[in-house]
């Protein structure tokens, strides 16, 4: 797993106290991750719970536990049951018990609990009650009508939202639509903080343009390789043009690899289509600014993808490379805005795809354009401007 280390430049930090950070998690690097990386060198205790989100995560239920950055101790829980969701009961219980030792044995006080879902919330909540924290934090990471095929279940998670929303100090959402949805919760507007996801700037490397446009345009795909990605849109729409002079590097791993390498390999291109496979992160990030054009065509066939704010967009957008998109998730109305790349309607819409990319062979120089805007708001992306401001309303309560 891909481990950060912040840097701070030698810049004297704020600290935050103590910190309690629990959510589940797979083996992907995501938003809890890059908070945890935050927190460890700005507080003086900082206690971070990881939880399998699913059976097919190999991740152990664990506790690591940090004093001025520094690890002091880790332990893992290796009892897992059947059916799977029993364990999110078991996990309940372990916040709640290292929580509570850990807080006793080293006398923490004014604690701030981060719960990166809202069933791990719950807990924070019961702490709170118990007197042991005294703030806390749903960094809602997403939203979800309809969770679970199950309608019960569904109805339990909607209420375990609800009163992760209402009840906590703040709410972190990472985009405004799910700001929205937690306002008409019922939450003050005073709590409800907006902090999009955001990328390591130290790790990235950016470029004025590839130079390599009389060699046509680089295409790239960075992410995990599944049917709602649209990665299997891009390769027919490229069928479709008339010997378009280009390249796609498709980067990852994942369920629908397969399928996609029988796809590539019927293309008539299929020379210039490269798997490159899975990376580790930091070499996926810094070869980033090497293409023209990364794509994203998400598609809003899963109801919780429209409320998400993509890192891999953001990880081109930083890199100063310009995007494909589709019309699903928020920034792509910043994309058409600041004209930073081409938003496509339909994710689906192969024609449309096609067309775009057509207008985009017969005027190379607009990706000139893109990075020129693309420059002037690549930096508000940094971690470490995001979270500073909300972290700065913590501190003033």
């Amino acid at each position: 797993m891909f481990e950060h280390t912040d840097s701070t430049n030698g810049t004297a930090l704020q600290k935050y106290g103590s910190c309690i950070l629990a959510t589940h998690a797979t083996d992907i690097h995501g938003s809890p991750d890059a908070l945890a990386t935050y927190l460890r060198n700005r507080t003086e205790w900082l206690i971070v719970m990881k939880f399998p989100l699913s059976a097919a995560d190999m991740l152990k239920p664990g506790c690591e536990i940090y004093r001025d950055g520094q690890l002091l101790k880790r332990k893992t829980f290796g009892i897992r049951v059947r059916p799977f969701i029993l364990n999110y009961v078991i996990d309940l219980f372990l916040i709640l018990c290292w929580s509570l030792r850990i807080i006793a044995t080293n006398k923490l006080t004014s604690v701030t609990f981060f719960g990166c879902n809202n069933y791990v919330t719950l807990s924070g909540l019961v702490l709170k009650g118990f007197r042991r924290v005294e703030t806390v934090v749903f960094y809602s990471i997403d939203y979800s009508d309809q969770r679970f095929d199950n309608r019960l279940l569904n109805r339990v998670y909607r209420y375990i939202d609800k009163i992760a929303t209402t009840k906590s100090t703040f709410v972190w959402s990472n985009t405004n639509r799910t700001r929205t949805i937690r306002s008409r919760q019922g939450i003050r507007e005073v709590s409800n903080i907006l902090v999009p996801n955001g990328v390591y700037s130290d790790l990235i490397t950016s470029s004025e343009g590839s130079g390599r446009q009389d060699h046509g345009i680089s295409i790239e795909y960075h992410g995990h390789l599944t049917e709602s990605k649209g990665v299997q849109n891009i390769i027919d729409a490229l069928d479709k043009l008339g010997n378009p002079n280009f390249s796609l590097d498709i980067i990852g791993s994942g369920p629908f690899e397969g399928r996609l390498r029988a796809l590539a390999a019927r293309s008539k291109y299929k020379d210039r289509i490269v798997f490159v496979g899975r990376q580790p992160y930091k070499e996926t990030i810094a070869a980033l600014s090497k293409y023209d054009l990364s794509v994203a065509l998400i598609s809003p066939k899963e109801d919780y993808i429209k409320y998400c704010d993509p890192v891999k967009i953001k990880e081109a957008l930083a890199s100063n490379v310009p995007v494909l998109v589709s019309n699903v998730p928020e920034i792509a109305q910043l994309i058409k805005q600041r004209k930073l790349g081409i938003v496509v309607e339909n994710a689906e819409d192969v024609a449309e795809i096609a067309r775009r990319l057509g207008d985009l062979f017969a005027n190379i120089g607009v990706l000139a354009e893109y990075r020129k805007n693309i420059a002037e708001i690549r930096n508000d992306f940094d971690w470490n401007n995001i979270y500073d401001k909300p972290m700065q309303l913590i501190k003033a309560i």
